[in-house]
């Protein structure tokens, strides 16, 4: 047996000097006598002990050594020990990916032969030994183990290599046809397509690193050698041995060329992760491309590159819906399939914000990290304080057991004020929604003050919070800055008064400030991770609860659309059919349709008619299971092709809205999105035409075109004659003039089928529908229709609150006084954008960075790649809020064409763009991190070689000193440059917000050196002169040299009013513009009682015109709110107004009376009744003109005929302007303005007109039907 036994005792002297042995005693030889062979376990073991016991080989020497038998069990046994242990690991990696077939090259072949060169070396190695023990030289069994170890482990490496290379997997189809295992490492059965290795690659650099000493060790002995053969064979042998290792560990540097085959397509631009070495990936030094393309030039999307294909959507949506955790895309996935009931409680706002602001804070988990990092940090530290200060660290335990109550306080605190600020941010951006989809109505009413001053009330009650919120974060990083002083302070003086012996020495000093230095950090960024936790983790303990989660899991857990309300039995008779049907809006809503039995005959044209809230609309939705349905069956038989009443246009081409994912062709090609009403109606039908469904659903797409175009479209398309009359086709309409032709009418009341029958059977049975009818006709005849930390924390915090506040304000003050132009050119997703997700940058992120800012050199070339990251990040989230809210508003014509799967895949290609932007600036933070911990570790290293060499002059304390500081470095640097570096990155929102700051605003509300009288105008004279007006620079002219009169003097009645009449596009609507200003002349001028109304105010001359506009826009909030956003009326004034525009039923089906809320857009209201508010705000304003843009285009002929009377009796002594396309409406005008292509064609009293058969209006009212 071989026994290890000590040369001599250890010296015990406390001098480096006395403690370092003779150089003789260098060698193995003569620190270690040899006794008898034993077993390689029990020499490692006593290599181990030795080597701990004996300290002064290894540390108390100036040349430091290890033991002969240490290097070759030890330092040979780790490497190959660490390379099994990890093996099952690189072949679940193999197994698991998706690349196939790495072609043989010089790099990979020169691998696999320099491997077997070490299976041979080793193997000589082992039959060396052998032979040398055959021939008389003592050999110990460590001679014979560690060579066999070594062979079967570099036997491990060329399966591994073959493994990534070898191609016997053969994929075709949907087979995989697999070699089985052999024994042979030629033939093997992966071919995985690996280019680069971390497990070899660390397994090399061990086996290096490990084999130094020996290598050392060859060296010496072989200078020293007289020509023993044994001595110069182990030399040779192992020279080749540690080239061969140092060879191999430079070639894992370089990763092998790109496999043949992947299961994923190929991409454009690749990213240069998936083929980046081992060294590479783990520097992130792929990314120095793209580093120093940002640093010498702006970036642009085209340099960025493809998303990994297993980060795409396709890749992640999946695994998502497994194990359901919150993303983007699952929120538009969500938002698609909200029911009716969940979407009024969801808005759009409160969703965009859920997109823009909660999913953010999953996106960096780096808190994560610190919170299951800082607990380790805390006990290591504290164990190695203990001994060194034993139990008088119990002291500085106790401080920190203190601090335990603050911190759940805080967190209770944090976790409410975050809620409430939430919930003040959800309010304000669901208003700015609004209000960016109103715009246009709000600037007619002159209204945008008082939105303004909402949204800036809101805003302030969030930025209360927020400052509560600053207040408590100046108080935690007070108490946790001071906390590690504290710590040590009461450690030290527990330490030296419970002992006389104990003395605060340097070497006690420092190490333990060292280690009170470990634990700084985390305590100082407690506040930061207590915050982070309550904002995002749901139940990490009993003091923190969920936020983002909370809000995102609710938004989850909505209610979706019944999937089974409507069945698909293709065996029934007919293709529609409803039987006993009873339907609500929601579970617990009361009943909208019932007791339905409705059955559609296959091929039909079916009108279904009613008043004013009679439920059209609604038994459009129950078909296509929009409705809850309490009871009955729905049962539909082929596609659905579906046309809203309020038309459904994308930001998209012309093309796209109509295609609709369906083929293309070219007829359809055109752009634009400021369409006019009956524009965008035209698209809708063509869209449902296109789709070349087998059921055509069409809810009132008549209303919005004239009576030339309504017929147009009815004989061509819907009617018996059309492209569609071989098709089931259900009309909801308001019109009576094409009833005669349809197959059956359903007459609705109150939410039931009063009738159901032919043209001439309703008629013959003299019921509702033909008193309906006659007195129609009748109508129509008769012409009715720490203390600085403290306060720095809180003056920045404050500071930048303030600014926030500021930023906001002005961005909402400019946006609210943009052109018209600018938001039918702009996606409203666009502009929330910056309302949400950068106004949160502002409000949050920026604070907190600020707080560790402090300027840098180091990091320019960072900055230059990362802000522009930012920016082409925050660039690319904007189409996707865009298309968000497109497919929230579209949701039931998106589910009805059955398009959900169109629109999931455009949100995944949208968000996998986003991803790209972001991605790579997540790899530029970690780029940077890996650069400043390298810088860090250098200087720690110099500090401590200067602090060795320089150990006899310089001073202990000083030493220690140095080192400490030296090791707080890395942290200190790191969190130096990337705060300052997020400052900048993250300046980017206040750049976005700040350019809307900038634009081009509209002109003045008030002009106070041109003020018209207050009763201006008294008599409503109009006079157009010469007037052109075009929507932008770059389009035509949309009226062109307009010229008409409308002298109050003309009139013989009080009323004085005009029809404006023409062909869907000729202008109409374009007058409205011009008299309001939305879109300012071209050309020309107007006069309304002799004043240019281009010197005034827009508010002085919006405030003093009426519009009854062609969309009837309400906005969340109480009926009083929608009424009167100034709140200057009266509650009498308003009732008054909702009775005198016919609401009297209404109101008295309102419990809550003013108070009764209005959901987002009027969603809990018909129409109709819509359109009647918009009359009461118009009663509400008392001015001399009115504007009636096609207001009764969505109502029934009764409710026609009742607003025709209301503004006849409430309107006395105006002048009336009534935009129609229904003429009945107009045939009782004192005069007619008939435009055609821009121009006035005719302007003359009705009857002359109508005199006159060669007149456009005489042929309009032919077409009608009405002569």
């Amino acid at each position: 047996m071989v026994r290890l036994e000590p040369a001599g005792p250890e010296s015990k002297s406390p001098d480096l000097k006395a403690r370092t042995p003779p150089r003789c005693q260098r060698h193995h030889s003569l620190v270690f006598k040899l006794t008898a062979p034993q077993s390689p376990t029990h020499c490692w073991a006593a290599a181990m002990r030795q080597s701990r016991d004996d300290a002064n080989l290894t540390w108390y020497t100036e040349d430091p050594d290890v033991t002969e038998c240490f290097q070759k069990t030890a330092l040979v046994w780790f490497p190959c020990l660490f390379l099994w242990l990890f093996t099952p690991l690189e072949y679940y990696y193999m197994h698991c990916s998706k690349s196939r077939d790495i072609p043989w090259n010089w790099h990979n072949g020169s691998k696999m032969v320099l491997t077997i060169l070490l299976v041979l070396l080793s193997a000589g190695e082992l039959g060396a030994s052998i032979y040398f023990s055959l021939h008389g030289h003592k050999t110990y069994p460590v001679d014979y183990i560690t060579p066999a170890i070594k062979i079967v482990t570099l036997w491990l490496i060329p399966l591994l290599i073959n493994t990534a290379l070898t191609v016997l997997k053969v994929r075709k189809g949907g087979t995989t046809v697999t070699q089985m295992l052999t024994l042979t490492l030629s033939v093997n059965n992966k071919c995985e397509g690996l280019q680069s290795s971390g497990l070899l690659f660390l397994f090399w650099f061990f086996l290096v690193l490990c084999g130094i000493p020996q290598f050392r060790q060859e060296i010496r002995t072989f200078i020293q050698t007289d020509g023993d053969m044994k001595q110069i064979f182990r030399f040779v042998k192992y020279l080749m041995y540690y080239i061969i290792i140092a060879t191999m560990f430079l070639l894992n540097f370089f990763a092998d060329s790109q496999p043949k085959y992947s299961e994923y397509l190929p991409l454009e631009n690749p990213c240069p992760e998936l083929g980046a070495s081992f060294p590479s990936r783990l520097l992130f030094s792929w990314l120095d491309p793209l580093v120093w393309k940002g640093y010498r030039n702006p970036l642009k999307s085209t340099d960025l590159w493809s998303l990994n294909p297993e980060d795409t959507s396709g890749e992640i949506v999946p695994v998502f819906n497994k194990h359901w955790e919150a993303t983007k895309l699952r929120e538009t996935k969500q938002a698609l399939f909200l029911s009716n009931s969940a979407r009024q409680q969801s808005t759009v706002g409160e969703i965009v914000n859920l997109l823009t602001v909660d999913t953010q804070r999953f996106l960096d988990p780096s808190y994560l990290i610190m919170f299951f990092s800082a607990p380790l940090q805390f006990v290591l530290a504290l164990y190695f304080l203990w001994d060194i200060l034993g139990p008088s660290v119990v002291a500085g335990v106790g401080v920190m057991i203190f601090l335990i109550p603050v911190n759940g306080f805080i967190a209770n605190k944090v976790k409410s004020l975050q809620i409430l600020q939430m919930n003040s941010k959800d309010k304000r951006v669901k208003l700015m929604n609004e209000i960016l989809n109103g715009i246009k109505v709000l600037k007619l009413y002159a209204w945008e003050p008082s939105f303004e001053q909402r949204i800036l009330q809101i805003r302030y009650k969030e930025m209360d919070v927020m400052k509560q919120s600053a207040y408590l974060s100046a108080g935690t990083s007070f108490v946790f800055s001071c906390s590690p002083f504290l710590v040590a302070f009461i450690s030290f003086a527990t330490f030296v008064l419970v002992d006389e012996n104990n003395i605060l020495d340097a070497p006690t000093v420092f190490v333990s400030l060292t280690l009170f230095n470990i634990i700084r950090m985390p305590l100082s960024l407690m506040s930061n991770y207590v915050t982070a936790v309550v904002q995002v983790s749901y139940h990490l303990s009993a003091l923190n609860a969920n936020v983002s989660i909370q809000r995102i899991n609710t938004f989850m857990n909505a209610e979706e659309v019944q999937p089974d309300i409507v069945s698909q039995d293709q065996s029934q008779e007919h293709p529609m059919s409803i039987e006993n049907g009873l339907f609500c809006w929601n579970e617990d809503g009361p009943p909208i349709l019932k007791n339905i039995n409705l059955h559609v005959p296959q091929g039909a044209l079916v009108a279904v008619i009613g008043v004013v809230g009679s439920g059209k609309s609604s038994l459009a939705s129950a078909f296509l299971g929009e409705m809850y349905k309490l009871s009955g069956r729905v049962n539909v038989k082929g596609s659905v092709a579906y046309a809203s009443q309020q038309a459904w246009i994308q930001n998209a081409t012309l093309r796209d809205n109509i295609l609709f994912g369906k083929k293309l062709d070219e007829r359809f090609y055109a752009c634009g999105i400021n369409l006019s009403g009956g524009q965008k109606q035209r698209v809708s039908l063509a869209r449902t035409v296109y789709n070349g469904a087998d059921i055509y659903l069409l809810d009132d797409p008549l209303s919005a075109v004239d009576s030339h175009v309504s017929k147009h479209i009815f004989h061509n398309v819907i009617g018996p004659t059309g492209i569609l009359r071989n098709k089931t086709r259900v009309l909801m309409t308001h019109s009576i003039t094409f009833l005669h032709e349809v197959d059956l009418i359903v007459v609705l009341r109150d939410g039931e089928v009063s009738e159901t029958g032919s043209y001439k059977e309703l008629l013959a049975r003299k019921g509702a529908f033909s008193q309906f009818l006659l007195q129609h006709i009748q109508d129509v005849a008769t012409g009715d229709n720490v203390v600085s930390v403290c306060v720095a924390t809180l003056t920045i915090s404050i500071g930048t609150l303030n600014a926030a506040v500021a930023m906001h304000a002005k961005m909402l003050s400019n946006v609210l006084r943009l052109p018209q132009a600018m938001f039918d050119t702009t996606p409203i997703g666009r502009i929330l954008s910056r309302f949400s997700g950068d106004v949160n940058s502002i409000d949050i992120t920026l604070p907190n960075v600020l707080r560790l800012w402090i300027p840098t050199v180091c990091r320019c070339f960072y900055i230059a790649t990362s802000r522009q990251l930012k920016r082409l990040e925050s660039i690319s989230r904007s189409p996707i809020v865009s298309h968000f809210g497109e497919s929230i508003i579209g949701a039931p014509t998106i589910r009805a064409y059955g398009a959900s799967q169109d629109f999931l895949r455009e949100a995944e290609k949208r968000v996998d763009f986003n991803q790209a932007c972001y991605y790579p600036s997540i790899i530029a933070n970690r780029w940077l991190a890996v650069r400043l911990e390298i810088i860090g570790s250098i200087i720690i290293f110099f500090a401590s070689l200067f602090a060795v060499l320089g150990r006899e002059s310089m001073d202990p304390g000083l030493v220690g000193l140095s080192v400490s500081y030296a090791l707080q470095i890395t942290q200190t640097l790191q969190w130096l440059v990337r705060s300052s570096s997020d400052v900048e990155t993250n300046i980017v929102a206040v750049e976005r917000i700040k350019e809307y700051q900038e634009y081009k605003r509209e002109a003045a509300w008030e002009l106070s050196d041109h003020l018209a009288y207050e009763d201006w105008p008294t008599h409503g004279v109009l006079e157009f002169r010469d007037y052109q007006l075009r929507y932008r620079e770059d389009l035509d002219l949309v009226l062109n040299g307009i010229n008409f009169t409308l002298q109050s003097g003309e009139k013989s009645y009080l009323l004085f009013q005009v029809g404006i009449v023409g062909r869907t596009g000729a202008g109409k609507s374009s007058l409205t513009l011009a008299l309001f200003r939305i879109v300012e002349a071209a050309g020309g001028t107007i006069l309304i009682d002799g004043v240019d109304i281009s010197t005034l105010g827009l508010h002085t001359l919006r405030s003093r015109l009426t519009v009854i506009p062609q969309d009837p826009v309400l906005f969340c909030g109480s009926l009083r709110d929608n009424l009167d956003p100034t709140g200057r009326l009266s509650d009498q004034e308003l009732l008054t107004a909702l009775r005198n525009a016919g609401l009297s039923e209404f109101l008295r089906g309102l419990p809550e009376g003013l108070s009764h809320e209005i959901t987002e857009a009027g969603e809990n209201l018909s129409a109709g009744q819509r359109q009647l508010i918009c009359l009461a705000r118009a009663l509400l304003r008392k001015t001399k003109i009115l504007i009636l843009d096609e207001a009764t285009a969505a109502v029934d002929l009764e409710t026609d005929d009742w607003i025709q009377k209301t503004i006849r009796s409430e309107f006395e002594a105006c002048t009336v302007l009534t935009i129609a396309h229904r003429l009945n409406t107009v045939l009782d005008s004192n005069r007619v303005i008939v435009l055609d292509k821009d121009h006035v064609i005719e302007c003359d009293p009705p009857y002359k007109l109508l005199k006159d058969e060669t007149s456009l209006f005489y042929g309009m009212v032919k077409d009608a039907g009405l002569i």
